[in-house]
């Protein structure tokens, strides 16, 4: 946490203030965090103490309806153990200054303890469908105009109570965003380091052991029911795709993979989504 905290405030260019939750944590998180942030001479507001939330997702949420976005042009997501790159904020603000509504987010590198590393590119060509099976990014690399994080606000202040079974944030944001015809942009830069922990919520598709806790969730039929909850709340049941979902029959499935390359932007993970299809996973 002190890194992620240090790489905020190395910020090159841009102002920051940073509003933070404390998930009920007993490790001494608010003072470790203040301390950090007077040394670096970074502003930092927490919210009001409230019970714990159950999950960061949920965390994430009470943090975003409580958020008082006056004195803000622009609102980046941050996660606890991740550490930005000094230009990654005024790259981001550069790319949406002419743009009054739009949202951005970047490539990363993940890194291990053991001192390895590894490039995970995310900025492949959007697809029609694709913001139903992924998110643009990782959540800590987004940025939004302050004017799209108002209406993510109003959404999630509106809709909060139906977010049961929604697993990231990171999806429901990228996903809203399209459906609210938000452009999105998508940079090649590598931005942040992504920590790879044995407590990362997901982590990166890395290894055979990543790859084996992926398929154990695709057979659960895990990322169907995740994209069956977003289409759910943005009111997108009147696609064909959403019935293809529901049904999921062998000719809605057969219908599905025939969409593979709709639906996943990068090939090997449309080939995937291909062959899950197929499987009926």
């Amino acid at each position: 946490m002190a890194e992620q905290i240090r790489s905020v405030a190395a910020q090159r260019e841009v102002e920051v203030r940073v509003l933070a939750s404390d998930d009920g944590s007993s490790d001494g998180t608010v003072e470790l965090v203040s301390r950090i942030a007077c040394e670096a001479n970074l502003r930092v507001e927490f919210l009001p103490n409230h019970p714990p939330s159950g999950s960061s997702t949920n965390n994430f949420w009470l943090l975003f309806r409580g958020a008082n976005f006056d004195a803000c042009d622009y609102v980046a997501l941050c996660d606890q153990d991740d550490v930005w790159l000094e230009e990654k904020l005024s790259r981001a603000t550069m790319l949406l200054r002419n743009v009054p509504e739009a949202a951005y987010s970047c490539n990363s590198i993940a890194f291990w303890p053991d001192g390895s590393e590894k490039k995970i590119r995310k900025n492949y060509a959007q697809r029609r469908w694709d913001f139903l099976f992924e998110s643009a990014s990782h959540g800590c690399t987004y940025v939004l105009t302050v004017s799209v994080a108002r209406k993510f606000q109003a959404f999630v202040r509106a809709r909060h109570l139906e977010f049961d079974g929604v697993e990231f944030h990171d999806m429901l944001i990228y996903a809203w965003a399209r459906t609210a015809n938000i452009p999105w942009k998508m940079d090649d830069r590598y931005l942040i380091r992504y920590r790879q922990t044995g407590d990362n919520v997901i982590g990166v598709n890395s290894g055979l052991r990543a790859l084996g806790i992926r398929i154990k969730k695709l057979r659960q039929g895990w990322l169907r029911l995740q994209s069956l909850k977003l289409i759910q709340l943005l009111e997108l049941n009147q696609i064909p795709i959403a019935a293809h979902l529901s049904n999921y029959s062998i000719l809605d499935r057969t219908k599905l993979a025939l969409e593979a390359r709709q639906c996943r932007r990068r090939l090997r993970d449309a080939i995937v989504f291909f062959l899950t299809c197929v499987a009926g996973m």
